[in-house]
Protein backbone atom coordinates (compact mmCIF):
# COMPACT_ATOMS: atom_id res chain seq x y z
CA UNK A 1 0.00 0.00 0.00
CA UNK A 2 1.75 3.33 -0.64
CA UNK A 3 2.31 5.29 2.30
CA UNK A 4 0.14 8.26 2.92
CA UNK A 5 2.22 11.37 2.70
CA UNK A 6 -1.88 13.16 2.18
CA UNK A 7 -2.07 12.57 5.79
CA UNK A 8 1.51 13.87 6.60
CA UNK A 9 0.72 16.72 4.87
CA UNK A 10 -2.91 17.54 5.79
CA UNK A 11 -2.58 15.92 9.70
CA UNK A 12 -4.74 18.77 10.65
CA UNK A 13 -8.25 17.24 8.89
CA UNK A 14 -7.82 13.06 9.23
CA UNK A 15 -5.22 12.27 12.33
CA UNK A 16 -8.28 11.75 14.34
CA UNK A 17 -9.84 9.18 12.09
CA UNK A 18 -6.93 7.44 10.54
CA UNK A 19 -7.20 3.71 10.41
CA UNK A 20 -3.84 2.47 8.21
CA UNK A 21 -0.90 4.74 8.39
CA UNK A 22 2.28 3.13 7.89
CA UNK A 23 4.02 6.49 7.07
CA UNK A 24 3.74 7.46 10.70
CA UNK A 25 5.05 6.07 14.14
CA UNK A 26 2.56 4.13 16.94
CA UNK A 27 4.08 7.24 18.88
CA UNK A 28 3.53 9.82 16.58
CA UNK A 29 -0.13 8.98 15.84
CA UNK A 30 -0.66 8.74 19.43
CA UNK A 31 1.20 12.32 20.20
CA UNK A 32 -0.52 13.32 16.36
CA UNK A 33 -4.25 12.79 17.93
CA UNK A 34 -3.85 13.90 21.36
CA UNK A 35 -3.29 17.26 19.64
CA UNK A 36 -5.63 16.62 17.25
CA UNK A 37 -9.46 15.74 18.46
CA UNK A 38 -9.45 18.69 20.97
CA UNK A 39 -8.98 20.60 17.91
CA UNK A 40 -11.47 18.54 15.60
CA UNK A 41 -14.09 18.85 18.64
CA UNK A 42 -13.68 22.23 18.78
CA UNK A 43 -14.33 23.00 15.33
CA UNK A 44 -16.95 20.40 15.47
CA UNK A 45 -19.27 22.09 18.01
CA UNK A 46 -18.63 24.78 16.22
CA UNK A 47 -19.68 24.29 12.71
CA UNK A 48 -22.14 20.95 13.73
CA UNK A 49 -19.16 18.45 12.31
CA UNK A 50 -18.45 15.50 14.40
CA UNK A 51 -15.76 13.33 14.38
CA UNK A 52 -18.29 9.80 12.99
CA UNK A 53 -18.96 12.38 10.07
CA UNK A 54 -15.55 12.81 8.96
CA UNK A 55 -15.15 9.59 8.89
CA UNK A 56 -17.91 9.07 6.39
CA UNK A 57 -16.46 11.68 4.77
CA UNK A 58 -13.39 10.55 4.48
CA UNK A 59 -14.65 7.14 3.48
CA UNK A 60 -17.09 8.37 1.00
CA UNK A 61 -13.77 10.18 -0.42
CA UNK A 62 -15.70 13.11 -0.54
CA UNK A 63 -15.21 17.02 -1.09
CA UNK A 64 -15.55 20.30 0.97
CA UNK A 65 -19.12 22.09 0.32
CA UNK A 66 -20.58 25.15 1.89
CA UNK A 67 -21.69 22.61 4.61
CA UNK A 68 -18.37 22.42 5.73
CA UNK A 69 -16.06 24.39 4.62
CA UNK A 70 -15.65 26.51 7.49
CA UNK A 71 -15.62 23.84 9.74
CA UNK A 72 -12.22 22.77 7.60
CA UNK A 73 -11.41 26.59 7.78
CA UNK A 74 -11.40 26.55 11.47
CA UNK A 75 -9.15 23.29 11.58
CA UNK A 76 -6.72 24.73 9.16
CA UNK A 77 -6.60 27.83 11.20
CA UNK A 78 -6.16 26.14 14.80
CA UNK A 79 -3.42 24.40 13.16
CA UNK A 80 -1.19 27.44 11.29
CA UNK A 81 -2.27 25.61 7.49
CA UNK A 82 -4.35 28.72 7.19
CA UNK A 83 -3.65 32.22 8.41
CA UNK A 84 -5.66 35.58 9.97
CA UNK A 85 -5.85 36.27 6.42
CA UNK A 86 -7.45 33.37 5.17
CA UNK A 87 -4.25 32.52 3.16
CA UNK A 88 -2.37 28.83 3.24
CA UNK A 89 0.75 28.79 4.93
CA UNK A 90 3.03 27.13 3.06
CA UNK A 91 6.25 27.10 5.71
CA UNK A 92 3.68 25.26 7.96
CA UNK A 93 2.67 22.86 5.90
CA UNK A 94 6.19 22.14 5.01
CA UNK A 95 7.36 21.38 8.10
CA UNK A 96 4.57 19.18 9.32
CA UNK A 97 5.54 17.19 6.42
CA UNK A 98 8.99 17.48 7.40
CA UNK A 99 8.11 15.87 10.89
CA UNK A 100 5.08 13.80 9.92
CA UNK A 101 6.98 12.01 6.53
CA UNK A 102 9.20 9.33 6.05
CA UNK A 103 11.80 10.58 4.86
CA UNK A 104 11.89 8.85 1.31
CA UNK A 105 8.54 10.59 0.71
CA UNK A 106 9.45 14.23 2.24
CA UNK A 107 10.05 15.17 -1.54
CA UNK A 108 6.31 14.08 -2.88
CA UNK A 109 4.96 15.61 0.41
CA UNK A 110 7.15 19.38 -0.55
CA UNK A 111 6.27 19.00 -3.89
CA UNK A 112 2.58 18.69 -3.27
CA UNK A 113 2.67 21.53 -0.82
CA UNK A 114 4.31 23.77 -3.03
CA UNK A 115 1.82 23.11 -5.87
CA UNK A 116 -0.84 23.87 -3.14
CA UNK A 117 0.34 27.49 -2.84
CA UNK A 118 -1.21 28.62 -5.97
CA UNK A 119 -4.72 28.45 -4.07
CA UNK A 120 -3.52 32.15 -2.55
CA UNK A 121 -3.72 33.38 -5.87
CA UNK A 122 -7.36 32.24 -6.65
CA UNK A 123 -10.38 34.93 -6.18
CA UNK A 124 -12.23 33.72 -3.08
CA UNK A 125 -15.35 35.44 -1.75
CA UNK A 126 -14.74 35.21 2.19
CA UNK A 127 -11.29 36.80 2.62
CA UNK A 128 -10.24 35.82 6.21
CA UNK A 129 -12.64 34.01 7.48
CA UNK A 130 -11.36 31.34 5.24
CA UNK A 131 -13.92 29.15 4.49
CA UNK A 132 -13.51 29.17 0.46
CA UNK A 133 -9.98 29.22 1.04
CA UNK A 134 -10.12 25.91 3.06
CA UNK A 135 -12.45 24.55 0.41
CA UNK A 136 -9.31 25.20 -1.97
CA UNK A 137 -6.71 23.71 -0.11
CA UNK A 138 -8.42 20.69 0.74
CA UNK A 139 -9.34 20.01 -2.86
CA UNK A 140 -5.53 20.96 -3.91
CA UNK A 141 -4.15 18.48 -0.96
CA UNK A 142 -6.55 15.82 -2.87
CA UNK A 143 -5.96 16.34 -6.19
CA UNK A 144 -1.82 16.01 -5.40
CA UNK A 145 -3.03 12.79 -3.38
CA UNK A 146 -4.06 11.76 -6.26
CA UNK A 147 -1.08 12.35 -8.82
CA UNK A 148 1.45 10.85 -6.62
CA UNK A 149 -0.58 7.55 -6.16
CA UNK A 150 -1.30 8.34 -2.56
CA UNK A 151 -4.12 5.84 -0.89
CA UNK A 152 -6.97 8.36 0.84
Amino acid sequence: MAVKIFIAMFVAIFAATMQSTEAITEEKKTELKAKLVPILTECGKEHSITLDYLKEFRQQQKRPDESNACFFACVFQKTGLLDDKGLFVEAKAAERSQYYAEEGELEKANEAVKACVSVNEQSVSDGPKGCDRAKLIYNCFLDQKQHFGYVY
